[in-house]
């Protein structure tokens, strides 16, 4: 008999914007933001895939990135506001990951 174990992925591990703030005499770069992601469940074995939007209210494209991923996981910025999350998970992966 196999048991099912559970991946729970919580939108803190992931995504994180870049963008700059230039002062000047009345032109400011606003920093972009990450629209909100959702906790994602899944069972061990299965692909996690999900996409990560963002919005800049300057229209500048931002640099999406993703740091502490887990090992077998990609995030790929598709620059044009959005990103993609993809990590086919394995027997080892149960857990908790914020």
């Amino acid at each position: 008999m196999r048991y099912i174990k559970t991946i729970i992925l919580t939108h803190a591990l992931c995504c994180m914007a870049l963008g700059t703030i230039v002062e000047g005499s009345q032109n400011i770069n606003y920093p972009p933001e990450i629209l909100p992601i959702d906790s994602v469940v899944a069972q061990e074995t299965h692909v996690i895939h999900f996409v990560v939007n963002a919005t800049d209210s300057d229209m500048v494209v931002p640099i999406l990135m993703a740091s502490g991923l887990p090992d077998s996981a990609v995030f790929t910025d598709n620059q044009d506001f959005s990103g993609t999350f993809h990590w086919p998970t394995d027997y080892d992966d149960e857990g908790v990951y914020d």
